[in-house]
Parts: C-alpha cells; sequence; structure tokens
C-alpha cells in the first residue's frame, strides 16, 4: 500500500527519500501539533525534524489499522523464509544479537528492517512482516523484499546469564502489545 506525507520540516522528508510520496494535506498522514506538544511536554523536545521522525511511525500506524497493520517497534530479518523479530526496550541489544545472528547464519539472513517493521494480520489469521522507512541508527533494511511471514519473536532482556525460554501466551501478551506503535486517541486503536 503506497503512504503518502505531509512533512512539516524539509528534513523529515528529505529523509524518506524516494520511498514516500508527499501529498497533499487532505491525504496524507501527518504529525498533528498537538502531537509536537505532548512530545514536549513528555521530553523535553522542541518540534524539530527528529521529533517529527519520532512521532510519524504512531500516526501511521494510526493509518494503518484500519488495514490490520500497525508498525511495530523491533528489528526484522528474514531466515529460511520467515521473518523473525527480536524486541526489547532501546539500548538492550538487539542490533547485538541481530550482528551475533548474521555471523552464525550470514547468507542465510536478510534484514527487513532495523528498528520499525510493519506487522499485518492478515483475514485468514495469519502474521507477516513488512520492512518501512524507519531504519534505526544502523540503516538496516530492504525495501525491495516481499512480506514475509512471522516465524517467532524474540524478547530480549539483559541477564548474568545466557539463556532462552518459551514465554506462556499471558506472560507474552503485555511485552507483546507495549511493542505496537500506535496514538490512544480511540478505544478503536487500541483494540
Amino acid at each position: 500500500k503506497e503512504l503518502h506525507y505531509l512533512f512539516h520540516y524539509l528534513e523529515t522528508s528529505r529523509y524518506f527519500q524516494n520511498s514516500i510520496e508527499e501529498a497533499p494535506k487532505d491525504n496524507a498522514i501527518c504529525v498533528k501539533e498537538n502531537d509536537f506538544n505532548l512530545w514536549e511536554e513528555k521530553w523535553k523536545y522542541n518540534a524539530c525534524a527528529p521529533t517529527e521522525m519520532a512521532i510519524l511511525p504512531f500516526r501511521t500506524s494510526d493509518y494503518l489499522l484500519k488495514d490490520h497493520r500497525c508498525v511495530y517497534h523491533a528489528v526484522a530479518f528474514l531466515y529460511k523464509n520467515k521473518a523473525y523479530l527480536i524486541t526489547a526496550q532501546s539500548g538492550t541489544g538487539k542490533s547485538t544479537q541481530l550482528r551475533n545472528w548474521m555471523k552464525l547464519y550470514g547468507d542465510e539472513t536478510k534484514i527487513i528492517n532495523g528498528d520499525k517493521p510493519i506487522i499485518e494480520k492478515t483475514d485468514e489469521n495469519k502474521i507477516f512482516v513488512h520492512p518501512s522507512p524507519w531504519k534505526g541508527k544502523e540503516g538496516w533494511g530492504d525495501d525491495t523484499l516481499p512480506p514475509a511471514p512471522l516465524g517467532g519473536i524474540i524478547f530480549l532482556s539483559q541477564a548474568k546469564e545466557n539463556k532462552i525460554e518459551r514465554m506462556s501466551n499471558l506472560q507474552a501478551a503485555i511485552p507483546l502489545l507495549s511493542r505496537f506503535l500506535f496514538t490512544v486517541e480511540s478505544e478503536e486503536n487500541i483494540r
């Protein structure tokens, strides 16, 4: 699906380069003035291009939700024709884990997106992972990759020992839901 944006700052439009078209205001996804005000109040950042870039994934999700899609905070990679997500709080080591995976499996892996892929739930209840323009500070991602079926999600946390264990649905619910990026302006968005 083609997305159209209206940017407040020229620097923001340059970040997207050729991946997104700018459109007239009535058809475009854009950051609202109130978004800038809330961001400044919460994070103490003034309205500027980096602030606009930080808010746009939330507004993009709001737009995509009607199509059962949403921006998700994770590193996404392709392995054996399935998409895997590594998610955690910023600074936990998602990129480091992806580098380790790439060292182990090299050509068998491709990076879909380094920071905020788009997740889609189909009418058949299948989950697919798409590239997005938000590739993270490393700029990792391949916009030419087709949507890939979800193979799994890895919730990463720092600990004194290395271990992996399967989480129950109940254990995974809050970490899973907290990684979706959308505004909470309506009950419909949350549902």
